[in-house]
Order: structure tokens, then sequence, then C-alpha cells
């Protein structure tokens, strides 16, 4: 029977190995923090990264207090962590208190903080897993042979093979196709069971970062009120990551990552969506995230051989490309937006967002699965819609950046500028003052952020004061609850897009050409502010002279120039012309669409994007917008001449969303400017422009969500 040992000779290579399986991590936490708080971390850690690892469950029946139902032993080392005579050093194994902290832990120098426990500045905590099975995802199955892939690269604490060793030879074999059989599993079981005994390193290893002296008292409150103290920030130039792997950029990004997931893939699945609605498609693609989520492999989702189709209820093809795909990804996104329950979304600072914790960091442990399951869905969709050239907009760009790197000093201080320019200055005025400045104009504001005013900071050291500045950029953006918080972590792994080949979604982010900050600068210029946003990006076409020679005349009565000037005076125009009869046709608009902002100056562009293209975004990288004024001899309007004439003669635009391609029926404003207007009360319209305003809006809001074969 051996002991649990600790590995020096190869601990950077053991390091890497159990960060690379999700065995490892590193957190900055407060000396307060509870282990048991931190057990509950490093379990979400490892059951929501690409291993999914599982825990043994617990026996029914027994009434257990909380901290006895948790999966980890602590790991103390043995005669204060002295190397003996053979080069090693012991661990023991010893239960976690419900009261023990990280600072409990880091005063006692002879179980837990001898000079072996810290590397670098870092303070290391080992936990071994307390019962098995435990078994984790490798190449898309499950396995319970986790011990023994790790014996088999590293069986003991030297890279020279042992020739006296006999023991190595449990090691060279991998788990059999059979481990979903009870036979195996439970022969299994018990190897493992042999091997852990006999020598096992710590299974999962946190590292907290240590501070050399203990925080004063006003300290250690101003840290227990922040839970999460990121280091200090801005105190030299932050350098993005080289690219490790092809510059991606944005003419054509999703075929780019629809290969980079796929490679090495000797069968790519084909993606396909069909059914009658964009919303039915929606559902159909809502499948999809559940089942990649299960099995934690975006793979099939970003194939490169995708279809969408709306079809009809004989199956006929009525709509189907880039445009349906647009559209099915942006509803789902809008139904986490439009929630009725309010639990996704929560706005913060420059009415951008970040996710809502429902849960705070001590009752995380209660977190139903569905709503983990919801968030990784939301960061899922955020990223595809990335993809796709649409802005998941509000979120908070700095949100995604911070995703990418994992490190706040990512969000620097001209990127910032961008987003947040009044946080940023707040932060720098913060920072000039240094630990002896006035405070006093942050009263308010650190208030809102730690919970007490500026003067119970007054007097502080210089850590304390460094400390508050990222705390300050932290809260603002992101909330009181850590990044390591179950649905902070959720949300994070949904929008990395894990795949079976290895490449994830932030990988692109980081090689992106110019650097995932210019990435989201690019990407959220798609967000239409206003007509000014959606201008460059449309073209309105001169009507070919058999359209003019009906519909100038008719114009030139009633003094309103050309039909360009009239739609661009729409699309700058905000409010609903006829409220009357828009209420009578408010049922029978698309739920998606949010009527409550009508009066703002980006609705009406939004709605006519969201109409032409199937969002309300602009993609830099796609075509523009044609919007044509054509009449009953145009053959791309509708399927056939009758259906033309039929169509026209009730007003209805066409919206080709594929070919993004806007078709105005001139028959039909020529006939509301021959109109007689009376502006008196009562009446329906006041004017033409009243007239020709409503009936473009209206017909507007009626084709999102809505196909049919025009």
């Amino acid at each position: 029977h051996q002991e649990y040992l600790s590995y020096r000779h190869l601990r950077t290579s053991v390091n890497c190995y159990l960060q690379e399986n999700g065995l490892l991590f590193q957190h900055d936490l407060p000396r307060a923090f509870r282990i048991i708080d931190l057990v509950i971390i490093a379990m979400n850690d490892m059951q929501q990264q690409q291993m999914a690892y599982h825990f043994a469950p617990l026996r029914q029946g027994l009434t257990l207090a909380d901290h006895e139902k948790l999966p980890f032993v602590l790991l103390s080392y043995k005669s204060r962590g002295q190397i003996r005579t053979s080069g090693s050093i012991g661990f023991s194994t010893w239960p976690i208190e419900p009261a023990a902290t990280i600072e409990s832990l880091f005063q006692d120098k002879r179980k837990y903080a001898p000079s072996e426990a810290f590397e670098g500045d870092r303070f290391v905590i080992n936990f071994a897993v307390a019962s098995l099975p435990f078994t984790g995802i490798i190449e898309s199955r499950r396995h319970n042979c986790i011990a023994k892939r790790f014996f088999r690269q590293f069986p003991n604490d030297n890279q020279f093979k042992d020739p006296n060793n006999d023991d190595e030879h449990l090691y060279d074999s991998d788990s059999s196709g059979g481990e979903d059989e009870m036979a195996n599993f439970m022969a299994e079981e018990e190897e493992e069971q042999s091997i852990s005994d006999m020598l096992a390193p710590p299974p999962s290893q946190i590292q907290v970062r240590n501070s050399p002296q203990g925080p004063s008292r006003r300290e250690e409150s101003f840290l227990a009120t922040s839970s999460f103290l990121p280091p200090p920030i801005w105190e030299s130039t932050w350098n993005p990551p080289t690219p490790t792997s092809e510059v991606y950029n944005l003419v054509n990004l999703p075929e780019q990552v629809f290969a980079a997931a796929n490679k090495g893939n000797n069968t790519v699945i084909k993606f396909e969506i069909n059914s009658t609605t964009a919303a039915g498609m929606a559902d159909m693609i809502d499948i999809w995230l559940t089942r990649a989520i299960e099995n934690n492999d975006f793979t099939d989702i970003l194939s490169p051989e995708r279809d969408y189709q709306i079809v009809s209820r004989r199956n006929d093809l009525i709509s189907f490309g880039d445009g349906i795909q647009r559209e099915c990804w942006f509803n789902l996104f809008e139904r986490y937006r439009q929630d009725p329950n309010d639990e996704w979304i929560q706005y913060r600072c420059d009415a951008r967002a970040s996710i809502k914790t429902v849960y705070s960091i001590s009752t995380c442990r209660f977190i139903p699965e569905s709503r983990i399951t919801g968030l990784k869905k939301l960061g899922a969709i955020c990223a595809i819609l990335l993809i796709l050239g649409q802005c998941p907009a509000p979120f908070d760009p700095c949100v995604f950046q911070y995703a990418v790197h994992a490190d706040l000093e990512a969000i620097h201080p001209g990127l910032l500028f961008e987003w947040h320019p009044n946080l940023r200055a707040k932060i720098i005025q913060w920072k000039e003052l240094g630990p002896g400045g006035d405070i006093s104009s942050f009263d308010q504001y650190m208030q809102e952020v730690v919970g007490f005013g500026a003067p119970s900071f007054a007097h502080r050291t210089e850590a304390a004061h460094k400390a508050f500045a990222p705390a300050m950029l932290y809260h603002t953006v992101f909330g009181s609850e850590p990044p390591y918080h179950p649905e902070w972590k959720a949300f994070f792994a949904g929008f990395s897009l894990p795949c079976r080949n290895g490449f994830n979604f932030l990988s692109v982010l980081k090689s992106f050409a110019g650097g995932s900050d210019h990435f989201f600068s690019i990407s959220w210029t798609s967000q239409i502010q206003g007509y000014d946003s959606l201008s460059p990006f449309l073209d309105i076409d001169r009507p070919i002279p058999a359209v003019a020679a009906e519909l100038d005349p008719a114009l030139a009565r009633v003094q309103r120039g050309s039909a360009k000037d009239l739609i661009v005076a729409f699309l700058q125009g905000s409010g609903i012309p006829y409220p009357k009869l828009f209420d009578e046709l408010k049922p029978s608009f698309s739920s998606l669409i949010d009527l409550s902002q009508t009066h703002t100056p980006a609705f009406r562009s939004r709605m006519f994007a969201w109409a032409a293209t199937g969002s309300p975004f602009i993609d830099p990288g796609a075509e523009t917008i044609t919007v044509k004024i054509v009449n009953e001899a145009e053959r791309n309007y509708a399927g056939c001449p009758a259906a033309t004439k039929a169509l026209m003669a009730q007003g209805v635009i066409s919206f080709k969303t594929c070919s993004r391609v806007v078709q105005l029926p001139g028959p039909h404003i020529v006939r509301l400017a021959e109109q007689q207007f009376q502006p008196q009360h009562g009446a329906e319209f006041i004017d033409f422009v009243q007239a020709f305003d409503h009936w473009l809006l209206c017909q507007i809001l009626a084709a999102i969500g809505v196909h049919t074969m025009i």
C-alpha cells in the first residue's frame, strides 16, 4: 500500500497535464474564503469544462451536513513537507471542516502551508477525490480510467524508465470500448481503486494567489465584501497573445470557423434545419444546442454543410439561405432578451449588459441544471451570432473580451474608452489619487460597488488602494459575483463552442486580424443606432423608366419629391403615424418585436434591416440592402404574374432576405398619392406622408418572422 505523493522533479509537466485535463485551476480569492465554497467552485470547474467530470453518487437514506456531501478530501503534507531520503514528499487525507478558510490553511505551516505548498506567488491547496467511480469524457466517450491514464503518463516522479519496476505495465493499455457495460465498469473501478491506493497525485489542485503580508482589518472587510479580488490593473501595457493558428478575418469568417471546427473529421454531418416557420426552425436549433451541451461538442452545429429552409405544410420550399439562418439564430437570442421572467440579462453601465446571476456564490450549489444549460445555450448563441456577423446587443463587448483572455488586464484603457469612457476616467482618477488622496468624490460610487462609503476607506494601504481599481472595473461591468461563479462559467463555456477536434471559438478571437478587441469593435458597429448607421449599407435604386413614368407625376402632385426622399424621410423618423389603425394590426406582428421602442430614432431603421436581412443588424462584410420600386412587369416580385398583380393590389412589399432585396409596389404608392385627404378631425389620414409612413411601417413589421413565396 502506497500513499499520495507530491511530484517534485516533474512538477511542471504534471501541472500542464492536470491543467489540460481539467484537474488544476488558478483563482484569485480572499483569505477569508471558505474551503467549502472553494470545493464547490472546483466541482463546477471540473463538471463544466471539456471532460465534464462526474463524481460518485451519495448513498440514499443518509442525512448529512452540507460539508459531508462534498466529493473531495483535503490533502495535508506529512512531516511538514520534508523531503524523505527517497526524495519524495507524502500526503495524508483529512476531512474538510465546515469553518475552514484559505486563511486557516495558510496559517497551518505544518500541514498545509510548508514551503512546498508555494509555487511562485501561488498558494497551492491539494484535494483528492473521496470515492469512486470518478469519470470524465475523453474522445466523446465517458471513461472511468482517469487515474490509469495519469499513471501511464507519469508512473513515478522521474523521467527515466525503472527497469526494476514491474508495475509500469499496469498503465500500458487504455480502457476498452466496453466501458458502458456494467461488468467492465465494475472491473475497472476495482482496478482504479488499487492503483489510486498505490500512488495518486492530487486529482484537483486549486492555486490561490498568496499575499506575503496579512491584510489589515479594513482590507479584510473590503475583501469579504468583494468576494472576488482581481489583481491590480493597468500597471503596464497589455500585450495580446500571439496567434498560434491561422489568422481569421471578417471577410470569410463563417467559412473559416466552420472549416476549422471540422478539420480532421472523416465524416462531416450536414446541419439541416427546416420547418414551416422561423420560430419552428429556432425550436429545432434549440434541440441541437441541448445535444451539443450534453456532449460538450458543437462540431455538428458548426458544420460547413448547412441547410436552412422554410417549407410549406406540403413540404414545398418557400425560403432558404443565409437570411433565414441569421433570422433563426437571432430569434433564439431574442427569446432570452425578452424573457418574460427577466432572468437572463442584467443591464449595467452605459445601457450595456451582462448575464444576470440569480444565485449567490454561497447558494450556487443549488442552481438547477436547467439554468446551467440555459446559460450555456445563451453563450453559444452569442458566439454564433458573432460568427454570422451579428451583434448580441445589449451585451457588453468587455464581457466577451474577458471571456476570451480570462484576464481583466485585457480590458485595457483603450478598449474601455471605446465602451465606457466615464468609467475609464473614474478608474484613472482613482489610480492617480494614491492611498493618501481625498476620495470623497467617490463616496456614492463606493456605496454602490462595495457597500460602504469613502470615509470607511480613508485610511488604506497602497495595496488596498490598488485593489479597488480592478474592483471598480469588475463590479461595474460584470456585477458582484466572481467569474468562477457557476452561472458565469456556464455562459463562458457555451461561448467557447468546444469541438471534438480541439477547436474552440476563443482561439478564433485570439487569432483575429487586429486582435479580439478589434473584432468586437467591428462587430458592434453592426448595431443600428439610427438611419446614419444604416445609410452606408442601403442602396435605393432609381425606378426604371416604365415605373417612373407613373410614379414621378403622382409624387409631384403631392409635392413630395422622389420615392427615395420618401423612404429616407420615413427611416429618419420615429413614432406611430396613425395609432388607432396601428393598434388594430398589433396582434398580427411578431411577438419578438419590441413595440415599446417605436418612439426611438433607431426603431424604423432596425426593423427595416430585420425585414430585409433576417436580423436588425448590419453585417459590415455583407452586401448592401437594395431597394427597388417595381411594377407588375417585375418577374422576381412573386411566383407568377397573377400572384404579382394580386399582391401589388394589396400593397404587399416583397422582402427577400437571402439576396437582401426589397421591392416596393409602385402602383400602390401611386394610388396612395392619388387619394383625397381631408385634414380634419376624424379623418383616417391627414395627408399622403402619414398614409405612406403608416403603410410602410406596417408592411415592415408584418414581414418580420413571416415567410411567403415572395
